[in-house]
């Protein structure tokens, strides 16, 4: 009897049969994938891309790079699963756990090495930060700034009308010695424009301090002053005169002697007290420094005014004689009178020594700046021209403030003439009592307190 043997069909159902049991997994896809499933295949890949690059590429995107690989994957499954027939659910099952346990895994990682690069920047910064109080600001309510250089590092209207907060950061502080308090009324006629150099040493002292900074503006005599509250009402500040650094280090004394650091400085004053001023400064290239006062870049234009503020008194008429190039180019105007005002608070001896060498014509440039329509420029001129106290400056002041027009100009002009007044004979001063009393009649209230001073 022959043996019975299946037909080629039922062969071939078998062997299928057969590969189907082997098989713990079985994914079908229809012979036509459709043009959607493309485009949300290829959405979610690029997706998915872009959160692992940024990621690598420390793009710091946090929650948006985990937002974008999540959804690049969603999208992803939701297209696969969309077209694909699965057989073997629980291992499907347990990849897609296995998956989803990985991602977790993923984003926290990233989320906390976020966190920790943010403690370890703000924890940085922390170091090289300084914030403080400047207390009893005086009425009417005033706008107070406190400037560094060419920068308004810190401006604010105050709500509170005697109470004004600043931060500033290191990389601030390097723009100039002096950081600028000042203390503007809302009417210019009504109360003076008060500006009172602070040493950026007495800043750099609250740098990653705990404890703010916490000054009080104090009324004495006929000027202003800014103490350190917690250093014993030390005075950091004044407006129309200078003082040693009183923030500098100081030389340690005791039974144990001096320091490195106090040694340091005992050498240095000694240096200093021995030096003349142009010992103390340094010829200068006036044409590169002139054309570096123009730059774009910030770093640039702050070391060209710290060049030339540090050129030697001879090298000043020069200085100002950059102005006639570039009347009107404003970065010009305002390194020149930064640096000029600079030179005379690092070393106020200078000044008879620059006097002499001024022409009129450099004199009336100065004025011009005192007298210049932007007011960070009047203010650094003036305070220059103040600190000079040259004779024939206080006589062209008095002139110009007698024929303007211009009521700003005239009380930067009053001001500057005040210091070179002292140095005139009575003759002199006889002289100018004619344009002192045309400029004194056209003077708003604020202006006329200035006059104060000519009455000696």
């Amino acid at each position: 009897m022959a043996d019975h043997q299946p037909d080629e069909p039922a062969k071939l159902e078998t062997r299928a049969n057969t590969a189907q049991q082997l098989s713990l997994i079985e994914i079908s896809f229809p012979e036509k994938i459709t043009p959607f499933v493309w485009l949300a295949m290829a959405m979610g890949l690029v997706l998915v891309a872009g959160a692992l690059i940024g990621h690598i590429g420390n793009w710091r995107l946090q929650a948006t790079g985990s937002l974008l690989l999540s959804a690049g994957i969603a999208i992803i499954l939701a297209a696969f699963g969309g077209q694909a027939t699965l057989r073997g659910k629980v291992f499907i099952l347990a990849g897609v756990a296995a998956l989803a346990v990985v991602l977790t895994w993923f984003l926290e990682h990233q989320r906390s090495s976020d966190i920790q690069r943010d403690i370890d920047t703000i924890a940085a910064r922390g170091k090289d930060y300084a914030r403080g109080y400047v207390r009893d600001v005086p009425a009417p309510p005033t706008k107070v700034s406190l400037v560094f250089g060419e920068s308004v590092i810190v401006s604010t209207t105050i709500s509170r009308p005697d109470l004004f907060s600043f931060a500033v950061f290191g990389d601030q502080t390097k723009e100039v010695e002096y950081a600028s308090l000042r203390l503007e009324p809302p009417d210019e006629e009504t109360a003076p424009l008060v500006t009172i150099g602070i040493p950026v040493s007495c800043i750099e002292l609250g740098m990653g301090a705990s404890r703010p900074l916490d000054w009080s503006v104090r009324k004495a005599g006929e000027t202003w002053e800014v103490i350190d509250q917690r250093q014993s009402e030390r005075v950091v500040g004044r407006w129309g005169g200078r003082r040693a650094d009183p923030c500098a280090p100081q030389v340690a004394s005791g039974g144990r002697g001096l320091s490195f650091t106090g040694l340091l400085s005992v050498v240095s004053n000694a240096f200093a007290q021995q030096s003349s001023p142009n010992q103390m400064s340094a010829h200068v290239d006036l044409a590169k420094t002139g054309a570096d006062l123009k730059s774009d870049v910030t770093e640039v234009r702050r070391a060209a005014r710290n060049t030339l503020s540090s050129a030697r008194p001879e090298q000043v008429p020069a200085i100002v004689e950059l102005l006639n190039a570039d009347p009107d180019v404003y970065r010009t105007k305002l390194g020149v009178a930064v640096a000029l005002t600079e030179m005379l608070r690092r070393n106020k001896e200078q000044g008879p020594i620059i006097s002499p060498l001024l022409s009129s014509e450099n004199r009336n440039a100065l004025l011009d700046l005192a007298g210049d329509p932007d007011r960070t420029v009047r203010i650094y001129a003036t305070e220059f021209l103040f600190d000079l106290g040259d004779p024939e400056v206080t006589k062209l002041a008095i002139a110009r403030a007698a024929s303007t027009q211009n009521n700003d100009a005239r009380y930067n002009w009053v001001l500057a003439a005040q210091d070179g007044w002292r140095r005139l004979d009575p003759v002199a001063k006889q002289a100018l009592k004619t344009d002192l009393d045309a400029a004194y009649e056209q003077s708003g209230e604020r202006t006329k307190q200035l006059f104060e001073a000519f009455r000696n």
